[in-house]
């Protein structure tokens, strides 16, 4: 198998999906896409990206952590489970707001 066989063996995502995926902007993706960092392609006037790509663009971003584990579609984990998330500390700051 060449290279671009194996980009296309899990299937392609658009635009809006990969940057969600990566947690950018819909402009930041298209930035990476025409810089060459994330590979694409143009089916008529659509833009596709392979999901393996999006996934070989992560880990090469990835910076520090312990050994990947956990999100089972890249195998990494983000943040430090041992510290509650932002999400987690604004709805226990709701919680304590609601009981006064």
């Amino acid at each position: 198998m060449n290279e671009n066989e194996d980009l296309c063996e899990e299937g392609f995502w658009n635009v809006l999906q990969g940057a969600k995926f990566l947690g950018i902007s819909r402009s930041k993706m298209y930035d990476l896409l025409n810089s060459g960092e994330v590979p694409s392609a143009s089916f008529g006037a659509s833009r596709r990206i392979p999901i393996i790509g999006l996934r070989e663009y992560a880990r090469r971003n990835l910076k520090g952590g312990r050994e990947p584990q956990g999100l089972g579609l890249i195998g990494i984990t983000l943040g430090n489970p041992s510290k509650p998330s932002d999400a987690e500390r604004a709805g226990s700051v709701r919680k304590r707001r609601a009981s006064e």
